[in-house]
Parts: structure tokens; C-alpha cells; sequence
């Protein structure tokens, strides 16, 4: 009973999470958008990655909302002993690490590597989170058609491992959120020089056909009589700002239930709920 309170202590009357904000991975490309978002709604925010600094692609934006409330610092999230400290007295922990679903000879250490960066390594952050009585964690895992296990079987056991981890951290005085987005799009930068490249200019375009009636029943048609390839494969594409606000949104406010996976769809839909929230606010 004395730990349930401390869990729902953690929570303000209007049932948003107070306290710090820990973004594990706030290099890279998704990790980086949730420190930005989770500083415009004016949370505090550790972000932890091995670099220990802030994304070249974010310097833009340091002044402000990111200057004042993102602390950035080293940690291999491969490695507890670097990140432990950092998780005490957090609010909420976001896990936005990982290897992409490549084939596993792409990697040196094969498969083995694989399952590493993607399974076992958010298990050990989950371990962590839960030494240190964390009260939210927020995987983003990922939504994979059928025959990724066999391509890329590496990722897909890695990702599996990470969600039963999750699932298995929950409880009544702990709630775990699974992000499960398809693709994710938006402007990633590149090189040294951190050269803009807009993917979003190629799949938004995409996204707004595959909403067409006729596309949708077409895509609907092949997931059914051939679940095996199109299953999940043509999952509505994530816009790396609706993950944020997503993932930011879930890791401040009591969804009331101990475990809960998002697909492409929810994570869309929350978005746009959020997104109208703010502005509701402004």
C-alpha cells in the first residue's frame, strides 16, 4: 500500500506527472524531438546518450525553453552503471534506443548484436528504472510485419524482448506505455555539416494517399488475404513530432491502467488530440 501511494504521489491533481523528465537516447533522431517537445511544454528534462550533449540539430533551439530546462549528460545505455544515478527521483523515463531492422550479417557481432541494441539493452534500462522505483516508463518499440523475423531476425527478437520487459515491469504501482510506430518520418540530418534531409517531403505525401477510401480498402484487402507480407507492412507512416507529443504526453499523465501499447493509429491520434490541447491553452 505505502508504494501505490508513492506512485500516485507522483501525480498532481489534474493527473499530470511532476518532476524530471529522463529521454534515454536524446541523440538521436526520435530521442532529440522529445526533448524539444517535453521543453515546450516546459518540463524538466535529463537527456542521456554517450555524447552527453545536445544534438547538433537542436543547437538552433538552445536558447529558450531548451536552454532552461534540458540538462544533457554521458550514458551508455548498454552500461547501468553509467545511467543509474541519473534515474533516482525521476518521474518518468522515455527509452528511445535501438539498431535498425537490418539483416543480421549487416552487423558485426550477427544476430547476437542485434537482439543486443535492440532487446536486451532497453531490458537493462528497465531494470534500472525499476531499481530506482521509477513510477512511468514509455518504450518506443516498434509495429513489424511478419516476415521481419525472418529478414531481420535479430531486430525483431530484440524488439519482442524489450516489450515483454516492459510488460513485465508494470504493475499497479508502475505504468509502462509501448509506442509501436511503422515508419517514422521527418527532417534527419546528415555528416559533420548536419545537412537537412527532409524525408518528410516524400512520406507525408504518402500517408495522405494511403487515407485515400480506395487505398485504404485496396491496403485493407491485402492485409487480410495476405497478412504473412502486408500485414503490418502498410501501417500509417508516424511523423516524428506526433511520436514526441505522443510519448511526452504519456509519460506526464495517468492513463489509468498499468501497461498499454500504442500502434501507428493511436500514436497519430493522440497526437492530434494533444496537438489541439496546447492550442486550446495558447
Amino acid at each position: 500500500r505505502h508504494r501505490l501511494w508513492h506512485f500516485q504521489e507522483a501525480f498532481s491533481q489534474s493527473g499530470t506527472m511532476a518532476g524530471r523528465v529522463v529521454v534515454m537516447g536524446s541523440s538521436g533522431f526520435i530521442g532529440g524531438q522529445m526533448c524539444k517537445e517535453a521543453a515546450t511544454r516546459g518540463l524538466s528534462v535529463l537527456g542521456l546518450s554517450r555524447s552527453g550533449t545536445m544534438p547538433p540539430y537542436l543547437v538552433s533551439h538552445s536558447s529558450g525553453d531548451m536552454a532552461s530546462r534540458v540538462t544533457f549528460a554521458k550514458a551508455d545505455a548498454g552500461t547501468p552503471a553509467t545511467y543509474t544515478e541519473h534515474l533516482q527521483g525521476a518521474s518518468a523515463v522515455i527509452i528511445s534506443v535501438g539498431a535498425p531492422p537490418l539483416p543480421n550479417w549487416f552487423y558485426a557481432g550477427g544476430k547476437a548484436e542485434s537482439i543486443k541494441s535492440n532487446g536486451t539493452v532497453c531490458a537493462q534500462v528497465i531494470a534500472a528504472a525499476s531499481a530506482a522505483q521509477v513510477p512511468r516508463v514509455v518504450l518506443v518499440n516498434a509495429t513489424m510485419p511478419a516476415w521481419l523475423q525472418t529478414v531481420s531476425s535479430g531486430y525483431a527478437t530484440g524488439k519482442l524482448m524489450a516489450e515483454a520487459s516492459a510488460q513485465h515491469y508494470a504493475s499497479p504501482k508502475t505504468q509502462v506505455v509501448c509506442l509501436k510506430p511503422g515508419l517514422v518520418f521527418g527532417t534527419r540530418y546528415a555528416g559533420e555539416a548536419q545537412l537537412p534531409v527532409p524525408i518528410g517531403w516524400v512520406i507525408a505525401p504518402l500517408r495522405l494517399v494511403l487515407r485515400l477510401p480506395v487505398v485504404d480498402s485496396a491496403v485493407d484487402f491485402l492485409r487480410t488475404r495476405l497478412p504473412y507480407l502486408f500485414g503490418n507492412l502498410l501501417a500509417e507512416p508516424v511523423a516524428v513530432e506526433e511520436l514526441a507529443r505522443t510519448a511526452i504526453d504519456m509519460a506526464t499523465r495517468d492513463n489509468g491502467t498499468p501497461f498499454v501499447a500504442l500502434g501507428p493509429e493511436e500514436i497519430i491520434r493522440r497526437s492530434h488530440k494533444q496537438g489541439l490541447a496546447n492550442l486550446t491553452r495558447t
